[in-house]
């Protein structure tokens, strides 16, 4: 469990947890981070060996490793969220300290391009109707 918090963390910068996991990812999280942020083969191949995701420990070793190896420490924060509805259990977001910058306004920018082109694509594919055809079944 501890360890596909490790791989969202890392691939999401931000997940929503439950206080408890999050302070127990934390402790293992913060450790790998700072191994990350030594590039060389015995790191990658410790963080491989722990996160067995290449794709993870690529971005931790080439993004977030050199982003933070200047900082003595402290690479995640826990941000209260509120109390799950079902059990009362203490929500959390859990993310790193310095993400990078929001993919929000690209994801808009793609959704109203791909919704514009779609609509174009509909105008196009609908071909009217001729006149002839269309009072022809009116008469029948």
């Amino acid at each position: 469990m501890i360890r596909n918090s490790i791989n969202s963390l890392i691939l999401y910068e931000r997940i929503r947890t439950t206080k408890r996991k999050a302070r127990e990812v934390r402790r293992v999280a913060e450790k790998l981070i700072t191994r990350a942020a030594t590039n060389n083969l015995h790191n990658w191949r410790l963080l491989s060996s722990y996160l067995q995701d290449k794709n993870t420990v690529a971005k931790l070793m080439n993004v977030i490793g050199p982003r933070f190896a200047t900082r003595p420490g402290g690479y995640t924060r826990i941000l209260t969220v509120g109390n799950r509805r079902g059990d009362n259990a203490e929500m959390v977001l859990f993310e790193l300290v310095e993400r990078s910058a929001p993919q929000k306004e690209a994801t808009e920018k793609s959704r109203r391009q791909s919704r514009r082109a779609t609509t174009s694509k509909a105008k196009t594919a609908r071909q009217p109707v001729p006149s002839s055809a269309s009072s022809a079944g009116e008469k029948t």
